[in-house]
């Protein structure tokens, strides 16, 4: 790995490629894909047990519970089970980058 592709430089790239494999799946996710990454780049993900997660709002102050891929956001509610919210996607993109680095650490992104 080179040193551009190292560190936080080569978590930012592989997660712009993360969010354009799927918005390129899915392009009316784009904008819901760009927050999501952002939560990813700037906000904690915790896990607080088994498949089940906090992810801090876009604002730093919340935090959403993200249970067996349900969340409790106002916008995952107001359009039901399978919704994809920003926090969802932010839970997606966090696993898919650690997954890819094969460890539970990811730079911008805290593990307790």
């Amino acid at each position: 790995m080179s040193a551009r592709n190292s560190g936080v430089a080569g978590s930012i790239d592989e997660l712009r490629l993360l969010v354009e494999s799927a918005a390129a799946r899915r392009p009316q996710l784009t904008t819901r894909l760009e927050k999501a990454a952002f939560l990813v780049l700037l906000r904690p993900i915790y896990p607080l047990d088994s498949d089940v997660w906090r992810v801090t709002a876009e604002d730093g102050l919340r935090f959403y519970t993200v249970r067996r891929g349900e969340c409790e956001c106002s916008d995952y509610l107001r359009h039901g089970p399978g919704h994809p919210c920003k926090h969802r996607l932010a839970l997606f993109l966090h696993r898919a980058l650690q997954a890819k680095r094969g460890c539970g650490k990811v730079a911008g992104v805290r593990k307790t």
